[in-house]
């Protein structure tokens, strides 16, 4: 089972907000988060890069939204915390 198909099955039944949903949208086409410049004193900016190219676009403000979820799917009982770091490289 790929990392796409656990989480479609992860999330079933879950409600998220219209910025998570977003995110969750991104996710189950196969995106991941890039981290770009880890070194900063901000901890890097996030990318999106797409399962088709190696091209990255800006992610914008999503890292609320996006660990929002891990911590929504945790207090479900559905995953641990860190389960959403399958998506972001670094």
């Amino acid at each position: 089972m790929t990392k796409v198909e656990k989480f479609t099955e992860t999330i079933k039944g879950i409600k998220f907000t219209p910025a998570q949903k977003k995110i969750v949208d991104k996710l189950l086409r196969g995106y991941e988060i890039q981290v770009v410049n880890p070194h900063h004193m901000n901890g890097g900016t996030m990318m999106w890069k797409s399962p088709h190219s190696n091209s990255l676009e800006h992610a914008g403000k999503v890292y609320k939204a996006f660990y929002n979820i891990g911590w929504k799917l945790r207090n479900e009982g559905r995953v641990e915390l860190y389960y959403m770091n399958q998506f972001v490289n670094q």
